[in-house]
């Protein structure tokens, strides 16, 4: 039987199809960040100064990807020409599964 910590560190963590209206034959997933990813996006923003204004297309960027988790972005630049909506929607996303809403914190709380 796995250790604890195996069993952790195989914790499925499966990227979470976004439906973009806008690409109705597109398949778009947003990826969970490990912890080594989310203080790789920390500090690409605090290098780049950048406040919770200009954090979108840093997030969209780390965690916007295929079903397999293949990012579809290099870097936060890429996501510059991209459609507001659909930028939006992948941030909105990526911002809930990744534990930075205030409405998936209170979720979190309450199983502590």
């Amino acid at each position: 039987m796995a250790s604890l910590r195996e069993q952790i560190y195989l914790a499925p963590a499966k990227p979470v199809q976004v439906k973009i209206p806008e690409l109705p034959d597109a398949k778009i997933f947003v990826k969970i960040l490990s912890g080594a990813e989310f203080d790789a996006y920390e500090a690409a923003l605090e290098k780049a100064k950048i406040q919770f204004a200009g954090t979108r297309p840093f997030l969209v960027a780390a965690t916007a990807c295929d079903e397999s988790g293949k990012l579809i972005f290099a870097a936060p630049e890429e996501t510059a020409p991209v459609h507001t909506a659909i930028l939006q929607r992948l941030f909105c996303v990526a911002l809930d599964i990744n534990g930075l809403t205030v409405a998936a914190r209170e979720r979190y709380e309450k199983n502590c």
